[in-house]
């Protein structure tokens, strides 16, 4: 709690320290050490203990995930900054984990773990140094008016179906799973505040990223691979079956999939649960490659957003996923106008010739694919175009 500090700063340079400087950071690290071990040791005794209960009086499975969970609440309330960390390095592949686990519903708020207790941590030191929990006024309104239309849906809507006679399902329930996946990552624009304190911090959230893009698009790409040459089955049935994504033909990585080559469907999760999550992935990834590939200070690391970049491209055509194949080359354009990248020739040059390179092989070595897509995104548009669902919206019912 106490590495917290204000968000970023740039980084100056430091005099050289005196001994008795340096003397004083080692007793400093040494009393941090020596804290985490004991904070280490009394986490694992007691969760030890309640784990033991549990697995004699339940099962023993339950009782370690207990005693695992228990300990990851534990160290991302005391460590927030580092729980947040790790909640985005899980986060991409929280599917994957899912589904090889066994697809326990508790499973799917694993990565809660690390987020709900290090949100609290983040909170209960912002009170303590005074700091504004709400770090934008702006965007207060807004919330108020989202939260409060939000909480309206839910009263009206969920719960007047929960009292209508003969209703099916848990409508309540519903409606409170389905207003914290709305507005429960909400806080997160709060910790991330607090969380970058200078520009290093900043540089490695970036990097991470583009980390994490390329090895889960990569991980796409096999699945792709085995999908194609029939090391993975794919959709088995028919009829409507053969339309429908489900977890019997997950494949390699993330959970339910469509793959029906002879009906030309193809729908990948990549390392997600569904291929919606995998789409809007590959979405927000075209906003994250891009600030690396064009402003990080070392050249390794621009060509690895580069490559990042490329490797979204390349997967949104591979996945099938058409919102992906509309908005990813939309939001790159979008992006070089808006910061200005276009009229900085000397950066932005080299980089589009090496991205039009990349692209230009996949598509000449794989042009039904990409032809399959553009089909399937021209159907999709002429069955039902945003025109005429915007205008249909304005109509009287």
């Amino acid at each position: 709690m106490s590495r917290l500090k204000q968000p970023i700063q740039e980084v100056l340079p430091t005099p050289a320290l005196s001994l008795k400087q340096r003397l004083a950071q080692k007793r400093k690290a040494a009393r941090r050490r020596k804290e985490l071990i004991n904070f280490a040791i009394a986490v694992v005794f007691l969760t030890a203990i309640v784990g033991f209960v549990v697995g004699v009086t339940i099962e023993p499975i339950a009782g370690v995930a207990c005693a695992v969970a228990l300990s990851c609440i534990g160290f991302s309330f005391k460590y927030p900054r580092y729980a947040l960390w790790a909640f985005l390095l899980y986060l991409p592949f929280s599917g994957t984990i899912t589904y090889a686990v066994g697809n326990s519903p508790l499973l799917q708020l694993a990565k809660d773990g690390f987020y709900v207790p290090a949100l609290v941590g983040v909170i209960v030191y912002c009170q303590r140094e005074r700091l504004p929990i709400v770090v934008s006024k702006p965007l207060l309104i807004p919330l108020i008016v989202l939260t409060t239309l939000s909480g309206f849906t839910l009263l009206f809507v969920n719960g007047a179906e929960q009292l209508t006679p003969g209703h099916s399902g848990q409508p309540i329930a519903m409606g409170i799973l389905g207003l914290k996946v709305f507005l429960g990552y909400i806080p997160l624009i709060v910790c991330a505040y607090y969380m970058l304190r200078d520009r290093h911090d900043l540089l490695v959230l970036m990097r991470m990223t583009v980390v994490l893009i390329l090895v889960c698009c990569g991980l796409a790409f096999i699945q792709f691979l085995l999908l194609k040459t029939g090391r993975c089955k794919g959709t088995v049935g028919e009829g409507a079956d053969l339309f429908k994504a489900s977890i019997e033909a997950k494949c390699f990585v993330g959970g339910s999939l469509l793959y029906s080559q002879e009906q030309g469907q193809i729908r990948l999760p990549g390392t997600f649960v569904a291929p919606w999550q995998w789409a809007w992935f590959l979405i927000s990834s075209s906003f994250l490659a891009f600030a690396p590939a064009f402003n990080d200070p070392k050249l390794i690391w621009r060509s690895l957003g580069l490559a990042s970049l490329a490797a979204v491209f390349i997967t949104a055509v591979l996945s099938g996923q058409r919102v992906a194949l509309a908005l990813v080359p939309a939001t790159f354009v979008l992006l070089l106008i808006l910061t200005g990248q276009v009229v900085q020739l000397k950066r932005f040059i080299p980089t589009a010739i090496g991205l039009t390179a990349v692209l230009g092989v996949a598509v000449v070595n794989n042009p039904e694919i990409l032809q399959e897509r553009i089909d399937s995104f021209q159907s999709r548009w002429n069955a039902a175009p945003p025109t005429c669902l915007f205008w249909s919206s304005l109509s009287p019912v």
